[in-house]
């Protein structure tokens, strides 16, 4: 059945023209990508090939080449007879993880610099809509934020346990590290991702509490 939750023009553009480049591997990533976003719901029958190859703009032939590396892939199935067809088989957590990731592998430095840069864009006006909108609860939840981000780039450091050298019973401190160093900002910032509820980077260079 169709997606609930994906709007009418959304859905629209999943079967849009291809351009004069499209082939069957457009098709595909455009499909699969509809698929792991859950554009096209669980148990949805695709338009038919001769149907989908006119709202596509491209040879039948092409279209059949798809759905063949889209049923090797399991994101649909195809049922012979009456009532049969191609129909959407919505991928388990893994298999998202694994589509998304060799969508990923695909993409050029340009390409992840052109997405950096749209969904800049648009954070920053979704950013000055909220703020503009924000109700007073909505304040209090950031202004919470704020206090357990200050909250934990305030706390110590966690200190590792001693280790003892061999045929010795004496301990040495552990190295403390220097407010601003590099060690304290990594600290810092798993500490507020955890307390904000936020992913903690792995690396970040500049900045510090």
């Amino acid at each position: 059945m169709p997606a609930r939750d994906a709007s009418a023009v959304t859905r629209l553009a999943v079967f849009a023209p291809l351009d004069s480049l499209g082939r069957a591997e457009t098709i595909v990533r455009r499909l699969a990508d509809a698929i792991s976003l859950g554009l096209l719901g669980d148990g949805e029958q695709l338009p038919s090939e001769p149907d989908l190859a006119g709202q596509l703009g491209v040879a039948t032939v092409t279209v059949r080449e798809a759905l063949g590396e889209l049923r090797r892939q399991g994101l649909i199935v195809t049922r012979r007879g009456r009532g049969g067809g191609s129909f959407v088989r919505a991928p388990t957590p893994g298999e998202i993880t694994g589509h998304l990731r060799r969508r990923l592998r695909e993409l050029s430095v340009e390409d992840l610099r052109d997405l950096g840069d749209h969904y800049s864009s648009l954070a920053a006006g979704a950013a000055l809509l909220a703020a503009e909108r924000a109700a007073p609860e909505d304040l209090g939840r950031l202004e919470e934020a704020g206090r357990a981000f200050t909250r934990a780039c305030a706390a110590p450091t966690a200190r590792p346990s001693t280790a003892r050298t061999a045929g010795s019973t004496s301990r040495s401190p552990p190295p403390r590290s220097r407010p601003g160093s590099p060690a304290r900002r990594s600290a810092c910032r798993r500490r507020s991702a955890r307390y904000c509820g936020f992913p903690a980077p792995t690396r970040r260079s500049g900045g510090g509490c």
